[in-house]
């Protein structure tokens, strides 16, 4: 059985995100991560999860980012230029050092991004979120979550596995179904 304090933190994360998401009209989700290193594969894995979805709403797309997320910003300027002059969102999802539990989901604010760890991206968040808000003018949130291992050649572990569904489940519940012109 979850904690209470477990129990309530996607409840949080679905009230912080839908805050965030409110004027949205194109959302994108792109999870970035090292398939080759434990739990930093974990936003890859919700990106995955969020494109196999049948609950998903057109207005959401996923892209894979994996330790280079820069590559895929032409594929996700393009899906959000679609939203025209009206309001578009990204939602990074990352393994995040936070001297927390593994497994712990945060909705991380931009000014905290600085002083948090991403462990294996080419290009530093900040700077690919300065770019995306340069490029599109459009809202940033971080999802990050805590690992428990990310050397090389290790399994997920067990906590973040659990964390996959919880996140999934708030974007996909936060994200509501929107038509743009």
């Amino acid at each position: 059985m979850l904690s209470p304090r477990k129990q309530s933190l996607p409840k949080l994360l679905l009230k912080s995100l839908k805050k965030n998401l409110l004027d949205a009209k194109l959302v994108a989700v792109i999870g970035v991560g090292s398939e080759l290193r434990g739990d930093d594969i974990v936003g890859v894995l919700v990106a995955e999860a969020i494109r196999k979805s049948k609950k998903r709403p057109t207005c959401l797309k996923a892209f894979i980012g994996c330790t280079a997320p820069e590559n895929i910003t032409g594929e996700v300027k393009k899906f959000l230029h679609r939203a025209k002059n009206e309001a578009a969102h990204i939602i990074l999802v990352d393994a995040a050092q936070m001297d927390s539990k593994p497994g712990t989901i945060r909705l991380l604010e931009a000014k905290a991004i600085e002083g948090t760890s991403f462990s294996t991206h080419v290009l530093p968040l900040p700077i690919l979120m300065a770019y995306f808000q340069a490029q599109i003018n459009c809202g940033i949130s971080v999802i990050g979550i805590q690992p428990r291992n990310t050397d090389f050649g290790k399994e997920p572990s067990k906590e973040v596995l659990l964390a996959v569904p919880a996140i999934t489940k708030c974007i996909l519940l936060a994200v509501p179904e929107k038509k743009t012109r």
